[in-house]
C-alpha cells in the first residue's frame, strides 16, 4: 500500500452518484476519473474499494437492516456499542429520515495514525444525502482498515 497516499494532510475526492428519485436503493457510485485525480492505479483502487465497502454498509442501514449493519461493522465499533443498543439507536435516529432518494460522496479523506485512534489506516467519507423525510442531510462515515485487509465502518453519523 502506498504510504504517500495516506500521509497527505487533506485530500479531497469528489465522486458523484446518479440520482434516482423515489428509488428504494441509493444510486451506484461512479468510479473516479484517473486523469482528473492524479493518483496511482493502486491509490485509485484503495479509494474505490473503500467507497464500495462504505456504500454496501450504508445500504444495510438504508434497508433498515440495523442488526446486519452492526454485524458488518469494525470490531472497535462493536466494542463501542452493543448490537441491540445500535438497533434501538438507529430505529430512533435514522428510521425517521425515511428512504434515501439520492446520495453524493463529497469527500474521501485518507488518514494514517490519526491522533486519538489506534495506529492504522482510516478513511473519512462525507456524503450529502437526500432522505425522503429530510433533503440535504449530511452523513459522515469513518472506515478503518482491519487486519484482514477489509475496510469496515468505525463510526456513522447522519445529520
Amino acid at each position: 500500500m502506498s504510504m504517500k497516499f495516506f500521509v497527505l494532510p487533506l485530500m479531497s475526492l469528489l465522486l458523484t452518484l446518479a440520482s434516482h428519485a423515489g428509488a428504494q436503493e441509493p444510486a451506484v457510485m461512479a468510479p473516479p476519473s484517473p486523469q482528473a485525480q492524479g493518483l496511482t492505479p493502486e491509490e485509485q483502487k484503495i479509494l474505490a474499494d473503500n467507497a464500495a465497502d462504505a456504500l454496501r454498509w450504508l445500504q444495510l442501514v438504508d434497508q433498515g437492516k440495523y442488526g446486519e449493519s452492526w454485524d458488518a461493522a469494525s470490531k472497535t465499533f462493536q466494542l463501542t456499542i452493543g448490537r441491540n443498543e445500535w438497533i434501538k439507536a438507529e430505529e430512533k435516529l435514522r428510521k425517521p429520515l425515511g428512504a434515501v432518494v439520492a446520495r453524493q460522496l463529497l469527500q474521501q479523506l485518507p488518514k494514517q495514525n490519526p491522533k486519538g485512534l489506534p495506529e492504522g489506516y482510516y478513511m473519512v467519507l462525507v456524503y450529502q444525502t437526500d432522505f425522503a423525510g429530510r433533503p440535504k442531510a449530511n452523513e459522515l462515515v469513518t472506515m478503518v482498515l482491519e487486519s484482514d485487509g477489509r475496510w469496515r465502518v468505525l463510526t456513522y453519523q447522519a445529520r
